[in-house]
Parts: C-alpha cells; sequence; structure tokens
C-alpha cells in the first residue's frame, strides 16, 4: 500500500475536496469603494484571496458576487452570499466561505480544514463567524432556508443552531473593512 500523504495528514471519510467560496457581494459601504477591486500584493483583493485559498488546498475556488454566484434573495448580507452558494454548489461536498476583505492566510484555512470532525456540519474560528467551512448537505441547506425566513440573517445567529466545532482563530488574521485598517494592512504586508 502506498501512503500519498503523510500519516498525519490522511483524510477521513468525512473530509472530502473543499470548494472555496469567496464572498464578495457586498455593498462596501465602510469602504467606500468596492473592496474585491482594492490593489493587494500586486492583484486585487479577490484575485489574491482565489490564488491563496488554491494554494492552500481548496480545490475549486467560485466567488459569490456579481462576478460568478448572484444571490437568490437580495439584501441578506453575507448569510445571502451563503445560501445561494450552498444552492448553486449541490455536489460541493465541502465549502469554504471567505469574505473577500479578510486576506487569506494559509494557517487559518489549514486550521479549518483541519477542524472538520464527524457529526459536525461546520467549522469557524472563536468570536469569527467567518471565515467558514461548510458541510453542504441538502438537511442544512433547508435549515438555512428557514432560518432565513424567520430570523434576521446574521452568520452568527445561524452558527448558533448547528453543530459547529469553534476552532482558535490565528492571530495574524484580519478584517479590512474600513480605509483605515486597509491602509494599515497595505503598510504591514
Amino acid at each position: 500500500m502506498q501512503i500519498k500523504q503523510p500519516i498525519g495528514c490522511l483524510v477521513m471519510p468525512w473530509q472530502a475536496d473543499v470548494t472555496a467560496v469567496v464572498l464578495a457581494g457586498g455593498k462596501s459601504t465602510r469602504m467606500g469603494q468596492d473592496k474585491a477591486q482594492l490593489p493587494w500584493q500586486g492583484v486585487t483583493l479577490l484575485e489574491c484571496a482565489a490564488h491563496d485559498l488554491l494554494e492552500s488546498g481548496c480545490t475549486v475556488v467560485r466567488t459569490s458576487g456579481p462576478q460568478d454566484i448572484m444571490d437568490i434573495r437580495s439584501g441578506l448580507g453575507p448569510l445571502g452570499g451563503v445560501y445561494s452558494s450552498l444552492e448553486a454548489l449541490p455536489k460541493a461536498a465541502w465549502i469554504l466561505f471567505w469574505p473577500v476583505d479578510v486576506p487569506v492566510e494559509p494557517q487559518a484555512v489549514h486550521a479549518l480544514l483541519e477542524g472538520r470532525k464527524a457529526g459536525k456540519v461546520a467549522v469557524h474560528f472563536q468570536h469569527w463567524p467567518l471565515p467558514l467551512l461548510v458541510a453542504n448537505i441538502p438537511a442544512l441547506r433547508q435549515e438555512l432556508a428557514v432560518f432565513l425566513e424567520t430570523n434576521k440573517p446574521v452568520v452568527g445567529g445561524w452558527l448558533q443552531k448547528l453543530l459547529c466545532e469553534v476552532v482558535p482563530k490565528p492571530i495574524a488574521l484580519k478584517n479590512l473593512n474600513t480605509p483605515e485598517e486597509y491602509a494599515r494592512a497595505v503598510v504591514s504586508a
């Protein structure tokens, strides 16, 4: 028998390939311009996220927003992008949702991928509902549709209803919501 991966990295049955979806459909109100198109390391934030997610182990990268997967229902924020992507990609076993305004850190991607556990349908960082890794199963999609009909569309509120694995957030992870946060990140990158 030939092992193609190191022993510590063997993929368990519930650890199928991961499709990444960059959440880039927001209005970017606090930033004042489209965050997906901001320059980052010689390309746009969106291009950098797609590249870095592939380099970090995701097998496919798609975008939730006007570039690719359009929202089924508008005005639901990131959770609308999550819902629309789950519906658009029913054959993707696991989907990693990554906000375009959070520069990808390979350590963070690996922490989420390694956080998958049998019986858990989602993995996220403590006190951070996004980025989020979700098992794309019909019951979860149906639960989210019902949640969106009866609750405020907040990712954290939905996660409270799921069996989630919560992992520690890597220190390097940062969010670029405002021009000031973006400027600080550009200087330190």
